[in-house]
This record gives structure tokens, sequence and C-alpha cells, in this order.
């Protein structure tokens, strides 16, 4: 029985993972999770999992309010209630469901501490790849993607020679805006932003999906993962999001990896240590019957270019990026900001960027406070204009 700590329970990933564990209840047992204030979710988990036993809260007040009703739960709280929730229980895996740059440290230590790491934070290794590099080398550690693309990913290069493959491939939906006129684009509802045609995700990665940073990340990610350059990384657009990824090979095939559009799948390829295991969710042939490939426009996705030059420019680069489009994003989903705003800050904010290279977590820390304060002081600023 393999004990599982799940970070990120009450988000998206979160709940559809404890959906896979109970289909496994006689592989795993999920003994710890962590969440940032929605508690309400607990009481059906606690029933589910009579053996969880570490909770972090990051909300102290809802820590506290969750004390009262549970004495024989070990309560975390504060903004390290994950890396809490790791170090005090026993597990062998952690899935690492975080959003943002809160998610990496945790990723770094649990391998630090030789724990298996389901990853389906894409900061991690966005931000902090090479941190995670070394983890990895250093604790001889294994990377578990918890993507559509990266799981699909890997089913495709492990079913192939690596002397077989000349590139990946990488599909995307075109995200929510994919058919509106280009010049109407900037003047996009937050309704219209928020809504995906494939996939139902948080609203931050919605928003990300929008603008085709979420894919610009998953490029990044496929290069730590793989150990592949972006340049041979390729993205296609697939509006059914049916088709993931794929391998291009060197004698010019293509091997594709198509599947049900539900995250449950690569959660469970993932927790169940790369196999194929019976979720319960058919594949229907029909799905094959009109299907629709574009090629990638960078006109319509700029901020995709932006993100991976601001990767090529080193970890503060990208850390700055990260925390200015996480700052955005939440003022523009609270509607205090527009789409227009939005993206036009991402543009500004980054000609200010002065972070390249940085070595350790301190120094990105540093920067994500750094590019966080700058974001805030500039949306103030605006709001006193008008």
């Amino acid at each position: 029985m393999e004990k599982i700590v799940l970070l990120g329970v009450s988000g998206s990933i979160g709940l559809q993972s404890i959906d896979v564990i109970k289909k496994f209840k006689n592989k795993f047992d999920l003994i710890g999770v962590s969440l940032s204030s929605n508690i309400d979710v607990l009481d059906r988990i606690l029933l589910e999992f009579p053996n969880l036993k570490q909770v972090g809260i990051a909300t102290e007040a809802k820590a506290e309010a969750f004390k009262l009703k549970h004495s024989d739960i070990q309560v975390f709280s504060g903004v390290n209630c994950s890396l809490d929730v790791i170090k005090n229980s026993d597990c062998d895996g952690v899935i690492n469901a975080l959003v943002g740059f809160a998610g990496l440290l945790p990723s770094l230590v649990s391998l630090q501490l030789k724990k298996r790491l389901m990853l389906a934070n894409k900061e991690s290794l966005v931000i902090g790849g090479r941190l995670i590099e070394k983890a990895l080398k250093d604790n001889k550690g294994i990377i578990y993607p918890i993507d559509s693309e990266h799981s699909a990913l890997a089913k495709c290069v492990r079913s192939l020679k690596r002397e077989e493959i000349d590139s990946l491939l990488i599909t995307a939906s075109g995200g929510s805006l994919r058919d509106l006129p280009l010049k109407e684009v900037e003047n996009a509802s937050l309704e219209k932003v928020l809504h995906h045609p494939s996939w139902k995700m948080g609203k931050r990665i919605t928003v990300d999906s929008a603008t085709m940073i979420n894919k610009a990340f998953e490029v990044i990610e496929a290069s730590y993962i793989f150990n592949y350059p972006l340049e041979k990384i390729k993205v296609v657009i697939n509006d059914e999001s049916l088709f993931h990824a794929g391998a291009i090979t060197k004698d010019g095939s293509l091997v594709l990896e198509a599947g049900v559009n539900d995250m449950r799948i690569p959660i469970s390829y993932a927790l169940n240590n790369f196999k194929r295991e019976d979720i319960g969710i058919p594949f229907s042939l029909d799905s094959l019957l009109n299907l629709h490939f574009r090629k990638f426009d960078h006109n319509r996705y700029p901020l995709f270019s932006l993100a991976l030059e601001a990767f090529k420019k080193g970890d503060g680069s990208i850390c700055f990026f990260n925390a200015v489009d996480e700052t955005l994003i939440s003022y523009f989903v609270n509607k205090t900001i527009s789409f227009k705003t939005y993206l036009s800050l991402m543009k500004e904010l980054m000609s200010l960027s002065q972070f390249e290279n940085c070595t350790s977590y301190a120094e990105l820390l540093e920067i994500d406070k750094k590019a966080r304060e700058i974001s805030k002081a500039k949306v103030q600023a605006l709001l006193q204009e008008v």
C-alpha cells in the first residue's frame, strides 16, 4: 500500500485526484492533504479516507476553525503548511497539485526526502527547473507528470528509442478566444476568457490557456522532463483536444497519443507508475470523425513568445514573468482590470525586468516578491488615474 500526500486537494486537479485514488484503494492510501481555505471539501474526504491524519490549511482562521471540529487530526497552518504535511507524514508519494510559485518548494522538498513526485504544478519546472534537475540527480528521483500533454508525451517517448525520435509535438486547444476576430481579442470579457472550449480548469490556467502562456510553460516543462531543446518541441492546435501530444520520428512518421478530455487519465498514469489502468473512461471511435487541426498563430498569441523569451534569459527572468502573470490575473478575474489592461501590462512590466540568472531558491523567492510588488504598484497607480 503506497501512502500518498495530496497538495492542493480542493482545486480541480486535487478533487479529480481524489476520484482516482478512490478507484485504487487497494493500492493507495491518502494520509495527508493541504489546501488554501476551502475546508468544506474536507468532511467528505475524511469520511472516505480514515487514515488521513495530517491536514495543511494555509489560511490561519480556517485552520483554527477546522481544529475545533477535528481534534484527532494534526493540523498545520500558514504558507508552509504543505511542507509541514510532507515532513510530518510517512508518505511514499506526493501529488503536487498546487498552483503557482507556491508549488516549487514542496516539489524540491519531496525529492530531497526521496518521495515519489507526481507533478501537476507547472511552475516547479518552469521557474525552478535547474533546482529540480539537481534534486532529481542527487536523490535519483523521477517526475511523474500530471498533465494531459506530458503524460501523452511520456507514453509516446517510452514506446520509442531515443535515437528514433527527431522532435516532440504538443497540441493546444487554442483557448477560449481562438475563434474571436484578432482585433476583438483585447476587448474580451472575463466570462468569454473563462469559457474554455475543451477543458474545465481553474481560473488562472484558463486565462493562461487563452493567451497560450500555459502552452509556453508546457513547452518549457517538456524540455526539462524529456531533455529536448525548445526548438525541438513543436506546437499545433487541435480544436477538439483529442490528440494531446506526439513524437516525430526520424523516418518521417508521427506517433500520436489521443484520449478523452479527462484529467483523471494522466492522474492515473502518474499514480500507477507509468501504467495504463482501467478507470472507467471509454474511448468513442466517433470522436475521430470530426477533427480539426490548425497551425499555431504566433500573432494571435504574443505572450507565448514573450514567455519563452523570458525563459531563455534565465531563471530569474521567467520567475519575474510568472509572478507578474499570477498577480495580474488575480486582478483580472476579480474584475479590477480589463483583459486589455492585463495584456498591455504583461508586455510593459516584462520590459522593465532586470532579472536574469539566479542559483538558489532564496533568490527566486526574492524575485517573486519584487515582481508582485511592482505589479501591484502599477495596477494601483492605474486605478488612481481613473
